[in-house]
C-alpha cells in the first residue's frame, strides 16, 4: 500500500473519544466526594463476534458515554458529542426511556454543558468548578486538534509479509520428498 493510499484510508477521527477522555477528567476533578464515575464500552467499538455476545448479555445500543453519581441518590448519564455532530436514534430512545423514569440525562457537547448538567442535576461541585470548566474545555478543543492530526498522518507501511504455504501444501511437499521424487 502506498502513503497516498494509506492515508487516505484513515478516514475515523476520534473527536468525541478525545473529548469524552477530557470529560472524564474534568469531572473527576470538581466532583465533590463520595462520588463514582464510569465511562460506558459500547457495543459498536467491539468486533462482531464480541457485540453478539454483549447483545446475549443484554447490551443495548444508544447507551450514554458516562454515568455519574453522587451520594445522597444524585445520577446523570453524559452523551459526549463534539462538533456538528447529533445523537442517533437509539441514543435518541434511550434520553426519552430515561426521562420517563425520571432519570437525569443530558447530551454535551462542551464542558460547559457537563457542568450545566451535573449542576441540573443537583450535584455537589467543586466550589472552583466554572474557573476549572474554562480550563478543560481548552483542553478538550486541544485533543480534539491532536486526534484530526493523528488522524490525517499517513500509517505507518510495514514490511510486507511472507506468504506461508498452506498445510495441505506442504503435506503435498512432504509426499513428494518421501516418494524421492524431489
Amino acid at each position: 500500500m502506498t502513503r497516498a493510499a494509506a492515508s487516505e484510508s484513515r478516514q475515523h477521527v476520534a473527536r468525541e473519544a478525545a473529548f469524552q477522555a477530557i470529560a472524564d477528567r474534568f469531572i473527576d476533578r470538581v466532583m465533590m466526594t463520595p462520588f463514582w464515575t464510569t465511562g460506558i464500552n459500547h457495543e459498536n467499538q467491539l468486533t462482531d463476534n464480541a457485540r453478539a455476545r454483549a447483545r446475549g448479555r443484554g447490551v443495548k445500543p444508544g447507551v450514554f458515554d458516562i454515568y455519574v453519581c453522587q451520594y445522597p441518590a444524585r445520577s446523570v448519564w453524559l452523551e459526549c458529542k463534539w462538533g456538528k455532530n447529533t445523537p442517533s436514534e437509539a441514543q435518541l430512545a434511550v434520553s426519552d426511556a430515561l426521562r420517563k423514569c425520571h432519570v437525569s440525562r443530558a447530551f454535551c457537547w462542551s464542558i460547559y454543558d457537563i457542568l450545566r448538567a451535573l449542576t441540573d442535576a443537583g450535584f455537589v461541585l467543586h466550589g472552583n468548578a466554572l474557573n476549572l470548566a474554562v480550563e478543560y474545555q481548552a483542553r478538550a478543543e486541544a485533543a480534539v486538534r491532536e486526534a484530526e492530526v493523528k488522524a490525517s498522518r499517513p500509517r505507518k507501511v510495514g514490511k510486507p509479509r511472507a506468504i506461508k504455504p498452506t498445510q495441505a501444501q506442504v503435506r503435498r511437499a512432504e509426499a513428494v520428498r518421501r516418494v524421492g521424487l524431489v
